[in-house]
């Protein structure tokens, strides 16, 4: 079975992309870290999880193309522009 390695690769891609923005906005940005931040990275290490587990199985598919990728990446992108612009009022 691929489940236990979707399962893998998705916790496994969501924590390393939580981590990477949570720690990385308060090296670059210098901002102390505080709950709303670490939900704001949890929420983008997801989302790039989901983006990298949707294109290894269309991969694992053989449904893998330019169009699909690009199609997924607008659908991700548009999902965050709406979490961030509802988190703002």
């Amino acid at each position: 079975d691929a489940l236990p390695f979707f399962r893998f690769l998705f916790c496994g891609i969501a924590a390393f992309f939580t981590f990477v923005f949570f720690f990385g906005e308060e090296l670059v940005v210098g901002r102390k870290l505080d709950i709303q931040q670490f939900l704001i990275s949890v929420r983008r290490g997801v989302l790039i999880a989901v983006f990298v587990s949707g294109i290894v199985i269309l991969q694992l598919f053989r449904l893998l193309g330019v169009f699909e990728v690009v199609l997924l990446a607008t659908f991700l992108i548009v999902l965050e522009m709406i979490f961030s612009s509802s988190m703002r009022k």
